[in-house]
């Protein structure tokens, strides 16, 4: 199973996110862009990739008792980017507030249990982010350019709401790979505490 955790997002962030890839995705005239739906966009603690059957329910147990306890996050969207930056984009993504340290330290406890879990420590620093779509590449060269018009828009986009918000769910999720992109389905959602 491919699985991986996740913040879910709250309906406002969801609504914010969908206008913007409705003002976004019209611009990508070169369709140079593979956009995510605003459903299928999370906040991703821990990518695990391939993990067998057997081992869920103690995976499970593990990140539950992590988990149990910890404030939930507040969180507000911020600017848009992209990796590794606008003039080499790669992915292109939402920007997040997250004033004190919930998510840090929710972070760190889904990593610590990956780590003893026996999975490598992630090599790069956690960069909080929501993945709004990802620049095509050709195998035979670079990735495809993005139109002016659009690279201009990225720049511009604000989001209507800076005030952050309690994020109050985690996810165990499997990633469904298909043709059409991928399914998204909850092994276990988890209650954080709520101020």
């Amino acid at each position: 199973m491919r699985l991986f955790v996740a913040l879910h997002l709250d309906p406002e962030i969801r609504s914010q996110l969908r206008v913007a890839l409705a003002q976004l995705r019209p611009l990508d005239r070169a369709a140079a862009v593979k956009w995510v739906e605003a459903d299928a966009i999370h906040l991703t603690l821990r990518f695990l990739g391939e993990v067998p059957a057997p081992q869920v329910a103690a995976l499970l147990a593990a990140f539950g008792a992590a988990i149990r306890g910890l404030p939930a996050p507040a969180i507000a969207l911020g600017g848009v980017g992209a990796f590794p930056d606008l003039r080499r984009p790669r992915v292109l993504w939402a920007g997040l507030v997250t004033p004190g340290t919930a998510l840090a330290d929710l972070q760190r406890a889904v990593e610590a249990v990956a780590v003893g879990a026996g999975w490598e420590p992630e090599g790069r620093a956690f960069q909080p982010h929501l993945t709004l779509g990802r620049v095509r590449v050709d195998r035979r060269g670079p990735p495809a350019k993005l139109d002016a018009e659009l690279l201009e828009r990225l720049r511009e986009v604000r989001f209507e709401s800076a005030i952050p918000k309690p994020q109050p769910h985690v996810a165990l999720i499997r990633s469904h790979l298909g043709p059409g992109g991928s399914r998204y389905e909850d092994l276990q959602v988890w209650d954080l505490a709520q101020p």
